[in-house]
């Protein structure tokens, strides 16, 4: 079914399957079995560590374990030690965090724009920076001042046809996005971010600020946590709701007598289309 003629129910609801299917508590569990994280079967769950560093602690390098201890028993009911949470921190725990990454973004989430047919490749080159605790300022340079004097650049070059990485680089954060960049423990907030604008755009040509949505994003991460591992509530409910959100609050301000860039962009798609076939 191409996109175009998918409603915005059906399209919300596609992007709803694809999180309960990525993070799916059983894949979850194998996941964990397979790179050695969980060995046996423990209080400690391979959810509960992925509700942690991808849901609820956005700050997480920075937080003590007791602080992190009590996010999980709120909002999900296993009470963990801190000297508990603290073993889990090792290496095993670190692959498995890396198989999870490339199992949820190397695929991928929706189908490309009509400008695919005209390329074989399209390269999306971005950075982000964030900070990191002092203690590690030896290994990765920070820009100091205000800022913390550790930091961590991350360059992520991806391939939107295939879906694959291309190149992906990390280095001393001196960059003045540091801070932005630790609020939002990044890949999912992105992920969404790109849907809700790419929506709202294709559905009702409106241009969301992706500041704007971010932000918005990041506040509903808890829900969409929620609803994949803590209730029988399909994903979709919560994104509807984040749509309705962005629409009403997270449009990009318009300048006058000035195109925004979706609106080159379609201006860049409709000229391309209206390209001669060669014989």
């Amino acid at each position: 079914m191409s996109t175009n003629n998918c409603t915005l129910a059906e399209e919300l609801r596609m992007l709803g399957e694809e999180f309960r299917n990525k993070f799916s508590i059983p894949y979850l569990q194998e996941l964990a079995y397979q790179t050695g994280m969980i060995r046996r079967k423990r209080k400690f769950r391979a959810q509960d560590l992925v509700s942690l560093c991808v849901f609820l602690g956005q700050t997480v390098s920075s937080e003590s374990l007791v602080r992190l201890c009590t996010k999980l028993n709120e909002a999900t009911g296993i009470c963990l030690s801190a000297e508990a949470l603290n073993k889990r921190w090792n290496e095993r725990t670190v692959q498995f965090l890396k198989e999870l990454f490339l199992h949820a973004f190397r695929q991928k989430i929706c189908p490309v724009s009509p400008l695919a047919s005209q390329f074989t490749r399209i390269r999306i080159l971005d950075s982000t920076s964030f900070q990191l605790p002092p203690s590690y300022a030896s290994t990765y340079r920070g820009s100091g001042g205000g800022s913390s004097e550790a930091g961590v650049k991350i360059q992520l070059e991806y391939d939107l046809l295939s879906g694959e990485f291309m190149e992906l680089e990390v280095d001393h954060g001196v960059s003045n996005d540091a801070k932005y960049g630790q609020l939002l423990r990044l890949c999912l907030v992105a992920s969404i971010t790109y849907q809700m604008r790419r929506l709202l755009w294709e559905k009702q040509q409106k241009e969301a600020s992706e500041v704007k949505c971010a932000y918005m994003v990041q506040i509903y991460l808890i829900r969409i946590h929620a609803a994949l591992f803590c209730t029988s509530q399909h994903p979709v409910s919560v994104l509807t709701r984040l749509f309705q959100d962005v629409n009403r609050n997270g449009r990009k301000a318009r300048r006058c007598r000035k195109a925004t860039p979706f609106e080159i962009l379609g201006l860049i798609e409709t000229s391309t289309a209206q390209l001669p076939v060669a014989a």
